[in-house]
């Protein structure tokens, strides 16, 4: 049977060990700084796309990236762009806004286009969003979405900053982005923090742990903290190994 004495240790203890895990696991939002020179170094060698559309009668070249955390938190991007329509050549700009995002599944953070987000392209002092723009006579709207739709491609595959070491030891399932703030070497992020599963089980053990103490104090022998009648268990400890003769 159990006492009073031994349902109190064991609450106490597992009281403890789940106030701890609290203290020291629990966390709300953890803050991690990308630094904009990485993640240029990570696009240059590779940031090179080329395309064409409307039959393959127009072309283009994308090259030459660079980047720029803005005040929004978007990342701008700047690129050179060769455009051609058999022997016509022209040599323009491609600027466009990222957004950085997160990927769970790698614990790893990239950039994308949003859906509400355009590429623009300048050429000859004229921008691609201006009604009035033409290239060779022609619209190209398509030229545009071509190339939002490959670089989009592109940088869900690039891994700008994966979180790791002391990151990785609260216990954490899932990051949420909740604010993006410029700073003078790149990105500052907060980020929400969801434990899961391992809060629940602390603040479970926490709650069996308070309910021993209470069925303790109020449903083993009398009322209170000490047993004066000594019901239930009894601590071999407070028991004298061999009676004493008469």
């Amino acid at each position: 049977m159990l006492s009073k004495k031994l349902l109190f240790r064991l609450g106490m203890i597992f009281l403890i060990i789940s106030t701890l895990g609290i203290i020291f696991y629990k966390v709300d939002t953890i803050a991690i700084d990308i630094d904009k020179k990485s993640m240029q170094s990570q696009m240059e060698p590779l940031f090179f796309f080329d395309g064409a559309v409307r039959h393959g009668r127009l072309k283009y070249e994308l090259v030459d990236p660079v980047l720029q955390v803005q005040d929004n938190g978007l990342v701008h991007f700047d690129a050179n762009v060769t455009l051609s329509q058999g022997l016509d050549k022209a040599w323009g700009r491609v600027s466009f806004d990222t957004k950085i995002m997160y990927r769970n599944k790698h614990k790893a953070f990239y950039l994308a286009i949003p859906n509400d987000e355009q590429v623009v392209l300048s050429v000859h002092g004229k921008q691609s969003n201006e009604p009035d723009f033409r290239l060779w006579r022609k619209k190209v709207d398509d030229v545009v979405s071509d190339m939002k739709n490959k670089v989009n491609i592109f940088l869900s595959d690039q891994e700008v900053y994966e979180i790791g070491g002391k990151n990785l030891r609260i216990q954490a399932q899932n990051f949420i982005i909740a604010d993006v703030q410029k700073t003078e070497r790149g990105a500052h992020l907060i980020l929400n923090v969801d434990q899961g599963i391992f809060i629940i089980i602390t603040y479970f053990v926490m709650g069996v742990s308070i309910f021993m103490m209470l069925f303790a104090y109020f449903f083993i022998g009398q009322v209170g903290f000490k047993d004066a009648e000594n019901i239930g268990y009894r601590d071999l400890r407070d028991t004298p190994r061999y009676a004493k003769k008469k």
